[in-house]
């Protein structure tokens, strides 16, 4: 048995996202865009927002889409300081739209 600290879970997470890690562990695009997604969906679950779009590597870099709903603080919570071009307002307004 392992008792993981909060340091190392962190340190894992990050070495399977940017690291050497993912080259080891997930080694298709499939299972790399399903576990960004899942820790998208995970940070979602626990300070608010949605997962709107799976990752995906289409641009030069591998990117989730997050918009925003009713558990997501007024501020943009976890998610205000990145994307500043972006807006979780718009993301989730642009969602309303497509089903209308």
């Amino acid at each position: 048995m392992k008792q993981i600290s909060n340091g190392d879970l962190a340190e894992i997470v990050t070495s399977l996202l940017v690291g050497r890690g993912a080259t080891n562990q997930l080694d298709s695009t499939e299972s790399f865009s399903a576990f960004m997604t899942g820790i998208a969906q995970v940070i979602c679950d626990h300070c608010g927002g949605e997962v709107v779009g799976k990752a995906d590597s289409s641009f030069e870099e591998w990117l989730v889409t997050v918009a925003s709903n009713d558990s997501l603080p007024e501020d943009g919570g976890i998610w205000a300081d990145y994307d500043p071009d972006g807006s979780l307002i718009d993301g989730n307004e642009e969602k309303e739209e497509a089903k209308a």
